[in-house]
């Protein structure tokens, strides 16, 4: 019973070895992740969350056996890319932050710009910057501890996606879903456990979002201000890291606090049909800056990359309605089927490929089930979770020209999208006593 300890030890102690880091450190950096571990197990969050005491600890297992198995496989792959990067960007920060302290706190954000820049770009913006630089000085900070050690800084990455797991998880259990589809999608969709478990910016972004929306629910729901407060606080985290979720949250948000007062479809349907009006007017009133020139913005940054190896291509944007409504179908297509348009073999793509078939059967069964059986749905959540994350994914479409980069920026919407389909069908189940 001891021996995946043991190898868990072995890839850990292996990494201080090759780097010359000294067994004390090694230790220190063990002792840490364990006591992280043990205060997270502990925390009323945790504990008030209706999760068992053997969930909690076979969940949090999960996690963390996600990100030492994620960066394993990456390490010394050509697939490394950001993870291994910003490990090394993290141990450089610390540097700064043990030998220039002031600086540390000083320096943030002004890397590639000397003004604010605009507020969507992706280059020489002071908003791009800062999402790398929350990433990093948060390195920093544990590699006073973890000395860089890349297995233990994942490790600690991972329980960041822990925390949205239950956040997710406490949300749906408020309103009334199953158990069984709430642990599902919170916990158990195989890409977004992956993803979430590694050193890189949707870890982060996934817990500023989680959070958001389990604060934003609760406070609703209870009126208390410390809701309010950490609401603030995670959703400002969220748009530090990636502004364009935030303005998918934000209608959303609003449809869902309207659907207290009028019937849930109503209020989504009315929130969106004034949001459509709105963008063409500031079209009309702002040529030179609105949605579609953010759009092509965004776009043209991406395409001006070297292609990466999962290269599929988008049509170019124009700065006009017009072209951001005749890109749609392109877009979706690109953000509903990657990778299953590219040829390659390799492993990894035929997973991502075979996962992302059995989702939409999913999406598919619960919508059908919906229709012919009649089932009675929670619709404010599940309102609200369709509208958030279908809005994503669609500028995700839109603007990134790679399989590989749509993959990780889709993930961390699954576990919204699904949550209704998989009620349905677990709701199915139960009456057929399948």
């Amino acid at each position: 019973m001891y021996k995946p300890l043991g190898w868990v030890l072995v890839l850990i102690f292996t990494n201080f070895r090759t780097n010359s880091f000294n067994l004390l450190a090694l230790i220190i950096g063990i002792i840490f992740c364990a006591s992280m571990c043990l205060l997270l197990y502990w925390h009323p969050f945790i504990k008030n969350s209706g999760l068992s005491k053997n969930k909690i600890i076979f969940l949090l297992g999960l996690k963390v056996a996600a990100a030492l198995v994620f960066s394993f496989i990456v390490k010394d792959s050509n697939i490394a890319g950001d993870y291994t990067f910003n490990n090394k960007i993290g141990l450089q920060e610390y540097q700064i932050l043990k030998n220039n302290t002031p600086l540390f706190f000083t320096d943030f954000g002004q890397h590639n710009n000397e003004s604010l820049g605009e507020l969507f770009s992706a280059e020489k913006s002071f908003w791009d910057d800062v999402a790398g630089n929350i990433l990093v000085k948060f390195l920093a900070i544990l590699n006073i501890f973890t000395q860089g050690n890349f297995y233990l800084n994942s490790i600690l990455f991972s329980l960041l996606g822990f925390l949205a797991s239950v956040a997710l998880y406490r949300t749906a259990m408020l309103h009334q879903y199953s158990e069984c589809a709430a642990l599902i999608c919170s916990f158990l969709i195989i890409s977004c456990v992956g993803f979430t478990a590694a050193i890189h910016k949707d870890s982060m972004v996934f817990f500023a979002l989680a959070l958001s929306i389990f604060h934003f629910c609760s406070y609703l729901g209870t009126k208390r201000i410390f809701s309010l407060v950490f609401f603030i606080l995670f959703v400002s985290l969220l748009f530090c890291m990636r502004n364009y979720v935030v303005i998918c949250f934000l209608p959303a948000a609003l449809a869902y606090w309207l659907s207290k007062k009028l019937k849930p479809a109503k209020a989504f349907a009315f929130v969106y049909a004034s949001l459509i009006l709105l963008v063409i007017i500031i079209q009309i009133v702002s040529p030179q800056k609105n949605l579609s020139t953010t759009l092509a913005l965004r776009q043209s940054q991406y395409l001006a990359l070297e292609p990466g190896g999962s290269y599929v291509g988008v049509t170019p944007l124009e700065p006009t309605l017009y072209s951001v409504f005749a890109n749609l179908p392109e877009a979706l297509i690109h953000v509903v089927i990657s990778p299953l348009q590219l040829s390659s073999k390799k492993p990894v793509h035929i997973f991502w490929s075979m996962e992302i078939v059995f989702y939409w059967l999913i999406v598919v069964a619960g919508i059908l089930i919906f229709y012919l059986k009649k089932q009675k749905m929670e619709a404010r959540l599940g309102l609200f979770y369709l509208s958030l994350a279908i809005t994503a994914l669609i500028i995700i479409g839109l603007i990134v020209p790679n399989a590989g980069a749509i993959i990780r920026y889709r993930v961390i919407f699954f576990p919204l999208l699904l949550l209704p389909f998989v009620q349905q069908l677990n709701i199915y189940i139960n009456n057929k006593n399948i």
